[in-house]
Parts: C-alpha cells; structure tokens; sequence
C-alpha cells in the first residue's frame, strides 16, 4: 500500500501542478494535461523511489522534501514568466544566478501579486501530509524491515514506470507527427512556449537539460512532416485545410520575392550632401567571393555539408539604390532597454518623437521578444541571427571564443574606425566584458572604466555625457549603446529615473506604471538630445549616422498598461511587439518611408549595405530591408511569422491571409519549414563555430 499510495500521491500533486500552471497562463488546461499525464508517471515513479530508502523517519522527511521542491520548481517558474514574460532555462539558472539581485524589487512586486497562485503551487504539501496520516493509521506494526522484499518492489515500481513512460513516448507518434505536434516538440523542435502549452512545464525543463547537455536532435522523417492550419482568407470566412503532403527544405521555394514600395521613390527628397543614387538596370548580389562547392566537398561531416548547401541557396538579396548611402560616415548604434512607441510623446520627449518622424521611417518593424530578453535582444540587433534557444547566445558566441567577422565592431575597426561600446549598468552582466569586445569593441561599462552615479537605473543622460567627449573628435568612428534608463519596473519608488522625472508626467491621463514608463524613458530622451548637441558642437553630426532599437518591448508593464498606452487593446502574438526603428541622419530632409514588415534582424545587412560593408547576405537570417528582393519577413520566438503574402499564427495554427492574389501552391507549408531551418541553422552557426569560414 505504501508504494501506491506515494505513487498517487506524487502524480496527483504533479498532475495538479502542471493543471495550476497551465490555467493560469494559458487560461486552459485540457491539451497540457493530456500528454503531462502521461509524463507524470515518470516523474512519479522515480520521487516514490527516492522517498522509499530507510527508515519511516528518513522516508518522511525526504518525500517532504521532495514535494516542497516540486512545488518550489513551479513558484520559482511562474514568477520568472511573470516578470520576463519568458520560461526559464536550465543555463540561466546555472549562469545567471550571481545577477539574480539585481531584481529583488521585481520579485517582491510579483510574489505580492500572485500569493493567491502562490497558495495553490503549495497544495500538494497537504496531499502529502494527508497520505502520511492515512498510512499511518492504516499501517500494521512490523517488526523487522525485509530488505530484499523492499528492494524488489522498488525495482518492480521503476520497471513499471519505465515501461508505461516508454509506451507513453512512443504513444505520441502514433497521436501525430506533423510540424509542431507533442510528437515534433518531444524529440525535435525546440519551442518552450509550444512545448509548456503540450507537454507540460516539468518536461519541457527536463528536454531543456537534455538540449543543453547533448544538443537538439534533427528530423529525417522529413517525408513524415506534415502540417495542419486554419486558412483565413481577406474578407472571407476562415476554412480548415489539413496539409497531407511533406514540408519541403528548399529555402529558395520560400524566400519571399519582395519589391520597394513604389511610391518610396517619390517620397525621398536627399540634400546636397546626400545626392539621390542614380538608377541602375541591374545590381550586383550582396555577396561574398566563397567557393561553397569546395566547401561542400571538403565538409568533414554530414552536419558541416548541411549547413554549407543551406547557405548556398539561402536568399540573397542586390545592391540597391541605398547602397554607400553612407559609406565613410560615422555611425552610432543604440539598444535602447525596454523601449517603445508608447515612450513617444511630441511634448516630452521631443528628441525621439523628431527622429522616429525623419530619416528612415519604418512603418512595420517588429522587435520579438526572444528567450534570454535583454541579452537575446542584443544578439539579433548585432548579428542579424536567431538566438539559440536554452542558452545565452551572445555568451556562447564568446566563450571560445567565435569569430564575428560582420559584426559592426569588427567590420568598421577594418576601415579604421575607432570602434567603442558603453553600458551604463554592471560591465559583466550577460558577460557583456566576454561578448562585446569579442564584437571587436573597446568595451566600457560601470566597473569597468565607466563612473556612473549609483542609482538603480543609472542615467543614459549622464553616460552619453561621460562618454560622447573620448570619441567625438576622433572620426572616423562607430559606437555602440546599450542603455539601461528604461529598465524594470515603472514604479517611483523603484525607479530612479521615473521618480527624478516624476513632475513631468503627473498630469498624464494614465495608470501610474504607465507614467512611470514614460518617465524614466524621458531619460532616454535627454540622453539623446545631448549626444545630438555634442555631435552638432564638434561638427560633425551631418557625418554621423544615428540607429536606435529596443531590446525588447516593455514587458515590465501590465498588459492592461499597454492596452491603455495603445488607446486599444493590443493583440498579443503580433502586435505586441511592434516597436519603432530609428535609422538618422541629420542631411536626410523628408522621410524616407518603409511600409515593408521588418525587425531587429534586418538591422544587420541593411546598415551594412547603407555603408557598403562588405558582408553576403546568405550569410544572415535578416535581410536588407530595402533591397527590391525583399518584401519583408518577421520571425517570432514561437515561430510564428509575418510576410508580405500571410500572417501564421504557432499558437492557434492560423494563416491569415494578406494578400488578394491567390497564394503560391505550398507557400505556408514550406514558408513553416523555412522558419525551422532559420532556428537550426543559426543555432549551428554557434555551435560550429561558422564564420571562421569567412573572416
């Protein structure tokens, strides 16, 4: 009776959780708890084991231990989910646990406001103080313990745990196998949002581990990978259509065939100083001499031969009329923390409200939110790559470290730029004192050559103060910002830079987490307001060119906040990661407007065009966002994506469809496919160590 008795309970409590779990986040429990029941078994099997060794007194202590854990595991992720908006990972927790501090405040803000979900994780503490009670009652007085017996039926219950956890595996093949079913996410694709959603949060961490210690497995039933959406059309009522053919692997099949917006062309009025390029029947490719053949042949394994045929027929995009534009500038790059649209204000933050409305106005960009936030956000601005997933990927990049031969501290150190980078927070926090000089930057931070003001968040005015005098007279140049004004949370009691500009938005008809936002981004403002007077000052801000993204959307606030912002409510898988692109430059005298869909990883390939840089466009995930090959491609951490013919949701599995013309026959199936290989093959650029090929 013991051993089934904490068989049940275990289950019962683990069961519970993930069902707690799923309903508070997802608001649905029935898809995650069908295939974590059949998990929960495992997990069930092996703690009854761990809490069946010695003596009633050791047993006690140890299944109340291990039940509290269980409940710990789950409080511990759902906070983190609260305060991220993202699943925490196996290398964050072994990695990132020395900066856990630093968010103290946050963490007593989301404790508070989750004790009722909070009480709940803590439930099955009671199931297993009931089950000690009811078997104490219930059991009979023996004398003397029966190892060998004892032993046996703990053999007997991991034997039959195993068997059912084994049948339970193989079970979800036979469920399905299409392109994100339990089947898919279980042995190949890395999702945790889709994962969590199918599989439950205790077996996405534990694939999570196994990811990390042995890498992602990779399809070959390819033949066998189908693929299941709900088709809406424009204008007409959604129809179901169930795809029974393969997802095929030719990138080039869905490479999207874009074109500029034709009225661009009329809009773009360029000074002397900037003279309008002259129009050209051909461009050449954006590309790099390299001999992918010989590569091919040379490759020393069948993972090495993949990658080089996948960047050998990845798209490409031209030259264009854009291209130089810039060549020989000076050129200022900004991650902006937790930046948005709704930090614009005419009146109070004028400096941004003037250089989201000239220059380059990007009408669509899209800032994804990525697994590892800050530092993830970082990574696809710089790289114009995927994050892998599970891990820090700018930190992996730096540990052998990797070669970055296109990042733009490399890239403009060559043409003898002085290339600097500054962060006005802790200097080796995501191991930015590893990463960015492994960019090729002369990297400054607090602790680390930067003096800043002690206060939580630290002021982007006073970095750009400290730091614009060591490089403004020092042409040509390129610097590269992370700032940390707009940080988490919007409070003005936790918040310096929203408390330090409190009066200035008390009069704004919005919550208190929404003002605090705009307050400490005023910071942000002034900050850039200075930099433009020093480059002015120096005289040189007509050759300077100036670029400005969020790491990721302001997640410390409450959707309801966001909601409020908008003056609507925001859609979640799309909209709310609609962010602004600042491209700048003092001599560009009417916008130039992009309508195209675009994000953080076009920032790569499109600056280095405008200062025609010699990169390849295969190279990256991104595109050059105003070449005529590129009508525009946003890629979600979900897997979601945005093209110029259809907008397909993971979650839900619908395509809605952009476009009058009919779409191209498998356009989705194989766009899905196309996704896929961009997570893969930008993990693999990591893992392999790709650019050493073509520094």
């Amino acid at each position: 009776m013991f051993y089934i008795g904490m068989f049940l309970t275990y289950f019962l409590s683990i069961f519970f959780l993930e069902g707690v779990f799923a309903f508070v986040h997802y608001g649905q429990v029935e898809p995650v708890l069908l295939y974590s029941m059949l998990m929960t078994v495992f997990y069930a099997g092996v703690l009854t084991v761990l809490s069946s060794i010695g003596p009633k007194a050791v047993r006690k202590t140890v299944s109340g231990v291990l039940s509290f854990a269980c409940c710990l595991f789950y409080i511990v992720n759902h906070i983190y989910l609260y305060v991220f908006k993202m699943y925490l990972s196996a290398f964050s927790v072994m990695t990132g646990t020395g900066g856990i501090m630093t968010y103290y405040r946050e963490i007593i803000v989301a404790l508070k406001a989750n004790i009722l979900y909070l009480l709940c994780y803590l439930v099955p503490i009671l199931f297993m103080i009931l089950f000690w009670i009811l078997f104490d009652r219930s059991a009979k007085p023996v004398p003397r313990l029966n190892v060998y017996n004892d032993w046996g039926k703990k053999i007997w219950v991991l034997t039959v745990t195993f068997a059912i956890f084994f049948t339970a595996v193989r079970s979800l093949k036979v469920l399905g196998s299409e392109v994100y079913s339990p089947y898919d996410l279980y042995h190949y694709a890395e999702v945790p949002e889709m994962s969590v959603r199918s599989l439950g949060l205790m077996t996405t961490s534990r694939l999570d581990i196994k990811h990390l210690i042995f890498g992602e497995e990779e399809r070959e039933d390819e033949e066998d990978a189908e693929l299941s959406y709900v088709l809406v059309a424009k204008n007409e009522e959604s129809q179901t259509e169930t795809v029974k053919e393969p997802v095929h692997t030719e990138a080039p099949a869905v490479t999207p065939e874009p074109s500029l917006n034709e009225e661009e062309a009329k809009e773009v009025t360029e000074s002397k100083e900037i003279a309008e390029p002259e129009e050209q029947v051909e461009y050449e490719p954006n590309v790099l001499d390299i001999d992918f053949d010989s590569l091919i042949a040379d490759a020393k394994n069948d993972d090495m031969k993949k990658m080089h045929e996948f960047f050998k027929n990845n798209h490409v995009t031209k030259k264009n009329k854009y291209t130089g534009m810039f060549e020989g500038y000076n050129f200022i790059f900004i991650t902006a923390e937790g930046f948005s649209q709704y930090a614009i204000d005419k009146e109070l933050t004028p400096t941004l409200y003037r250089l989201t409305h000239e220059g380059f106005v990007f009408n669509n960009f899209y800032t994804p939110l990525w697994g590892t936030s800050t530092t993830d956000g970082e990574y696809v601005a710089c790289t114009g790559l995927i994050p892998k997933s599970g891990v820090w990927s700018f930190y992996r990049t730096a540990e052998k470290p990797n070669a970055m031969p296109f990042a733009f501290g490399t890239q403009f150190a060559k043409l003898g730029y002085k290339s600097r980078a500054y962060h006005d927070h802790t200097f080796d926090y995501y191991r930015r004192d590893l990463t960015h000089p492994n960019m090729g930057y002369d990297y400054k931070a607090v602790g680390h050559g930067l003096e800043m003001t002690p206060t939580w968040p630290e002021s982007d005015l006073e970095m750009m103060e400290k730091t614009v005098p060591e490089y403004v007279n020092d042409e040509p140049f390129h610097t590269y910002y992370m700032t940390v004004s707009g940080h988490l949370y919007y409070t003005f009691e936790g918040n310096y830079m929203s408390y330090k500009n409190q009066d200035l938005v008390k009069d704004l008809p919005y919550d208190v987490s929404s003002r605090a936002y705009i307050a400490c981004n005023i910071e942000l403002d002034r900050a850039l307001e200075s930099l433009i007077k020093q480059l002015s000052d120096a005289g040189v801000l007509e050759r300077t060119v100036i670029a400005l993204s969020a790491d990721h959307y302001p997640y410390g606030l409450d959707k309801s906040s966001i909601d409020n912002l908008a003056g609507h409510t925001v859609e979640e898988n799309f909209e709310l990661y609609k962010e602004v692109f600042i491209l700048w430059n003092s001599e560009i005298k009417e916008p130039i407007t992009v309508d195209k869909a675009a994000c953080s990883m076009d920032i790569v390939p499109t600056v280095s065009n405008l200062f025609n840089l010699p990169f390849d466009s295969r190279l990256f995930m991104g595109q050059d966002i105003l070449s005529d090959e590129s009508t525009g491609f946003v890629v979600f951490a979900n897997r979601s994506f945005i093209s110029d013919k259809v907008k397909y949701n993971s979650i839900t599995k619908q395509a809605e469809v952009l476009t009058e013309e009919p779409l191209p026959d498998d356009y989705i199936k194989n766009t899905v496919k196309y996704v896929n290989n961009m997570f893969t093959y930008s993990a693999k650029i990591i893992e392999k160590d790709y650019y050493k090929f073509f520094k």
